[in-house]
C-alpha cells in the first residue's frame, strides 16, 4: 500500500520542478524507508499522483524563504548610515540653544542689578 504522505511528497516536489530521483533522495535521507519511497516513486511513474487533490491546507502551511543575508546586512548599514546623519545636526542645534543660554547668563551676571531695576522699578 502506497503510503500518501510520501506520495504527496514526491507530488509537492515533482511540481516544483525536482526530478523523481531527487525527491526519492531526499525522502530516504530524511528517514522514510526505501521500500516505501521506492513503491510511491513507482505509483508517481505510473500517474497516480495526478489522481492526488491539491491540498490547500499544505500551500498555506508553506514555510516562506528567508531574506538573503546580504541583503539584511545592507538594510542594516543603511539604517545606521542615516542614524549617524542625524546625530552631528542634532548635536549642532544642542551648541547653539547652550550658547544662547550661556549668553544670556553672561548678560545677566553682568547688567542683573540694571534689568531687575527697568523691569520692576527702582529698589
Amino acid at each position: 500500500m502506497v503510503k500518501e504522505d510520501i506520495l504527496i511528497a514526491i507530488k509537492n516536489a515533482t511540481e516544483r520542478g525536482e526530478s523523481l530521483q531527487k525527491a526519492s533522495a531526499t525522502l530516504i535521507s530524511a528517514g522514510y524507508s526505501p521500500e516505501d519511497v521506492d513503491e510511491a516513486s513507482k505509483a508517481a511513474d505510473m500517474g497516480i499522483i495526478s489522481a492526488i487533490p491539491k491540498d490547500e491546507s499544505q500551500e498555506k502551511t508553506q514555510i516562506k524563504p528567508l531574506p538573503k543575508l546580504e541583503d539584511k546586512i545592507a538594510s542594516l548599514t543603511s539604517d545606521a548610515t542615516k542614524s549617524k546623519k542625524k546625530i552631528p545636526g542634532t548635536i549642532t542645534i544642542l551648541l547653539i540653544a547652550l550658547g544662547i543660554l550661556a549668553g544670556i547668563f553672561v548678560i545677566f551676571l553682568l547688567f542683573g542689578e540694571k534689568i531687575l531695576s527697568s523691569l520692576f522699578g527702582s529698589a
